[in-house]
């Protein structure tokens, strides 16, 4: 009987060896670091340009998406950075440093697995498939690489080396402004 009782206790002894030497082994694959572009580009023209068109609550702007965007009129990081109802007398405050941050590593994550820019799943679910996109949830946002919003976003991806950015996302912030229904007038009374 005691032969039994060590030798439950040599087993249990080898299982923890061999459960606690499979713990420290190294990860399989290399880890790769999630890197963000210029955070100052990001604020002044890409944020805009993807505010308007993705970061809506039926959109990104939904915690449940793998590109999820932090939103004045959308989701935001805590409730209470919208306290009041947004109206004509009062605005919408602006996101913190950290929702914009949080925004950014969002796209970069999304890139984990992607070699080139060009492969960046933010630059290819917009695009058209018959452009080389991929399926897309949501509508088709550019035709073509020509796109504004295509330029734009891809020359933030590439850290804006030719000074592209500013420009390709102000026009695809108009383009995309031009095209979104102005919101209905109130009927006169």
């Amino acid at each position: 009987m005691m032969l039994r009782g060590k030798s439950k206790l040599v087993w249990r002894a080898l299982a923890a060896l061999c459960l606690s030497a499979s713990a420290c082994q190294a990860p399989s694959e290399p880890t790769q670091r999630i890197t963000a572009g210029d955070p100052e580009l990001y604020a002044s023209y890409v944020q805009p340009y993807l505010e308007v068109g993705c970061a809506t609550l039926d959109c990104h702007g939904d915690l449940g998406h793998p590109l999820r965007l932090f939103s004045e009129l959308g989701l935001r990081s805590e409730a209470a950075l919208r306290p009041d109802a947004i109206s004509e007398q009062r605005e919408p405050r602006a996101l913190t440093e950290g929702e914009l941050e949080d925004n950014q590593l969002s796209i970069a994550s999304i890139a984990l697995a992607s070699r080139a820019p060009a492969e960046h799943l933010a630059l290819l679910k917009p695009l058209a498939v018959a452009a080389g996109g991929i399926a897309h949830e949501g509508p088709t946002l550019w035709p073509s690489t020509k796109a504004p919003g295509y330029q734009c976003l891809r020359a933030y991806l590439l850290g804006d080396e030719a000074g592209d950015a500013p420009q390709a996302c102000a026009q695809a912030l108009d383009a995309l402004q031009a095209a979104t229904p102005a919101a209905a007038e109130p009927a006169a009374e």
